[in-house]
């Protein structure tokens, strides 16, 4: 006759109810954590790069004030640009700075060839020096970022940004990010879709054109070559 082994009753293991309790107290700790870095991480429908602000609109406003600037002061072949700072609370809100779109900054930029560094008074590189930095760092040491979850800088200029500046720029959103103590901060370079030259004998080509919309404006690739 066949040996038969006699395990006993099997019994299937019990956990105890604390058990459960923990398992699921971390649960809820997980998915709170989740849906509160959630506005952080950029995750979002909408916007550009799956960001919360869309910056195109007020890259929109930029161009408008540079066009608004060289069609009331004296002709010159200079540059005009300038930036706009957009930030994203937590309560939904977003506020731009400068507050009224009357006060955009507009710098004018030009060409220093006789100077070590010739690009020092091109537009983006004046509102990146006079305003941006300062005014991030402003914001950083009054805690006007506490409640924040997205800030976007936006720079335009109307003449197409130099290959040295695009250079250049490509470190800025790391530096911005190291300035403000915020990780959620995103940057933009924006500039005309069409070229023109103020200085030109031909009226056609010395006509600045006109801002409507976003159609007239176009987005500078701006990515870290490591990235």
């Amino acid at each position: 006759m066949r040996q038969q082994q006699w395990q006993g009753p099997q019994q299937r293991p019990e956990f105890p109810p604390r058990f459960f309790w923990i398992v699921l107290l971390l649960a809820s700790m997980f998915a709170a954590t989740y849906f509160w870095l959630l506005p952080f991480l950029g995750i979002n429908v909408g916007g550009r790069s799956g960001n919360n602000i869309d910056p195109a609109p007020y890259a929109v406003k930029i161009a408008q004030s540079a066009y608004q600037w060289r069609a009331t002061h004296v002709r010159t072949g200079h540059n005009f640009g300038g930036a706009l700072i957009v930030v994203k609370y937590r309560d939904g809100t977003l506020q731009q700075y400068p507050l009224n779109d009357r006060n955009i900054i507009i710098y004018e930029g030009e060409d220093l060839p006789n100077d070590l560094d010739p690009n020092r008074l091109h537009s983006e590189r004046q509102t990146d020096r006079e305003f941006i930095r300062p005014l991030l760092q402003k914001f950083r040491s009054t805690n006007g970022f506490d409640n924040a979850i997205e800030i976007q800088v936006i720079i335009f200029s109307q003449y197409p940004l130099c290959p040295s500046c695009v250079s250049d720029m490509r470190s800025w959103q790391d530096e911005y990010c190291k300035i403000a103590g915020f990780p959620n901060l995103y940057l933009s370079g924006w500039q005309l879709t069409k070229t023109f030259y103020p200085n030109s004998q031909d009226k056609r080509r010395r006509e600045q054109p006109v801002v409507n919309g976003e159609e007239d404006i176009e987005m500078v690739n701006l990515t870290p070559k490591s990235r």
